[in-house]
């Protein structure tokens, strides 16, 4: 896999600056360069400014892992450049380059902040245009939206969605089920704020009079009959519960080991707050997760930072963040950008978000034929 190049981080620092005891001296170091090696991402070249060497005598390049120091490399002060060998994913590195007279007074500094792009799996499924677009909540049925129901799940199967996305909420007996929110749910069945949601109540309850509802079960009979299916399931609290539920079904379902561990990595963990993931990841070790972005907002540094941490390969923005500004950002490190709302739910309302270098979308609507024609 390529990496991207050469990039200047001197503007982008994720973790605070690494305190040191000498002043800010563009004199004798400025403006730290890190390339990356196009064929072997484990390598770096820095480089930096040495413009007046008359008061230094020797120069030293710190490496850190956030605030723990990694190694010390003493250079003569006329060095501008080093190679840095046996780089690791999933770590944020901070470099200083350090100037020192001949009484070992440190007279100048700077640093920069820099990592390696995330790293894929072989079997990136994400990148297959069949996946391109996600059926939101099963996809729409007789221009219903957000229902979670079997005949939304299949239907949209038949028009040639293979990824789909869809909710979990708890009955009040605390059994996993398919459902957007509650008070969406109850508007769609006329079930009243005062009446206890219970698993049989969910069971025998139609939507809209029509469809059927769908049970964490359900959903696992789903994607063991079709195994190209890769399912979204966008979390909204941090309780686990669900999972514990999830494997038990896969296991009994499954007609064996390999066919279960199939059906586990075909979920997609999306995950909006931090304590969501964790809860999550030791719960169960998912291999796919999005990191979505519509509750909390967080800053692109932010969601690229943890992304680069666990080695996330999807964010998920808001359709209005879609800048190509903003999705070239993610792409220079191997991070691809999934959306949803407002334009991603039209066509040809949504081309320019494709142009824009989004890969995928989340939409009751634009059908996969249509986005891969753009």
């Amino acid at each position: 896999m390529k990496n991207p190049g050469k990039f200047n981080f001197l503007s982008f620092f994720i973790f605070p600056l690494i305190l040191i005891s000498c002043e800010f001296n563009t004199s004798i170091v400025d403006d730290i360069l890190i390339q990356l090696d196009s064929d072997d991402n484990s390598v770096a070249y820095v480089s930096w400014s040495n413009t007046d060497l008359s008061t230094s005598s020797y120069l030293t390049l710190d490496l850190y892992n956030q605030d723990t120091l990694l190694s010390t490399i003493y250079l003569s002060s006329d060095v501008v450049s080093y190679t840095l060998s046996d780089l690791e994913h999933q770590i944020i590195y901070t470099i200083v380059v350090s100037a020192f007279d001949s009484d070992g007074n440190c007279l100048a500094s700077i640093n920069n902040t820099f990592f390696l792009p995330v790293t894929y799996y072989s079997d990136s499924w994400f990148l297959d245009e069949a996946y391109s677009v996600c059926a939101h909540a099963g996809g729409s049925i007789d221009g219903y939206t957000r229902t979670n129901c079997k005949e939304a799940f299949y239907n949209s199967y038949q028009d040639g969605y293979r990824f789909y996305e869809c909710d979990i909420e708890m009955t009040d007996d605390d059994i996993p089920v398919l459902v957007h929110d509650w008070t969406l749910y109850r508007n769609m069945t006329g079930i009243s704020e005062d009446t206890s949601i219970t698993y049989e109540l969910f069971l025998n309850t139609l939507l809209y009079d029509s469809y059927s509802p769908m049970t964490l079960e359900d959903l696992v009979e789903f994607m063991l009959a079709y195994p190209d299916v890769y399912v979204d399931l966008d979390l909204k609290t941090d309780d686990p519960l669900w999972v514990s539920y999830f494997v038990e079904y896969g296991e009994n379902l499954s007609s064996s080991d390999d066919e279960f561990e199939a059906l586990m990595d075909r979920l997609v963990i999306e995950f909006w707050d931090v304590e969501i993931y964790q809860a999550v990841s030791e719960a169960y070790d998912f291999k796919n997760y999005i990191f979505s972005n519509y509750y909390y907002l967080q800053s692109a540094d932010e969601l690229l930072e943890f992304c680069i941490i666990h080695n996330i390969p999807i964010v998920g923005p808001w359709y209005t963040y879609c800048t190509a500004d903003y999705v070239s950002y993610f792409e220079a490190y191997n991070v691809k950008v999934y959306t949803y709302g407002g334009d991603a739910n039209s066509y040809p309302d949504c081309t320019y978000l494709k142009e824009n270098g989004v890969f995928a979308i989340c939409s009751d609507y634009v059908t996969v034929d249509q986005w891969n024609s753009i």
